[in-house]
């Protein structure tokens, strides 16, 4: 076979037919997920800004030791 030739050839009148195409399955009934619960545990309102504090003291020392 070369180039030229195709392997895809035309269905022949006389072809025997095939199986039909099964219908597609119903799509299930989605519920809607419940809003999500609020966190049972909230970090208070000073952990931010601690955390922040201490990052800017750590690198303020940092620095500093390496001067």
């Amino acid at each position: 076979m070369d180039r030229t030739e195709s392997l895809l050839t035309a269905p022949t009148a006389g072809s025997p037919a095939t199986d039909p195409v099964p219908a597609p399955a119903p799509e299930p009934v989605r519920i809607p997920a419940p809003p999500p619960a609020e966190p049972a545990r909230r970090d208070p309102r000073w952990a931010r800004p601690a955390l922040l504090g201490l990052l800017l003291a750590t690198a303020l020392l940092y620095l500093w030791g390496l001067g």
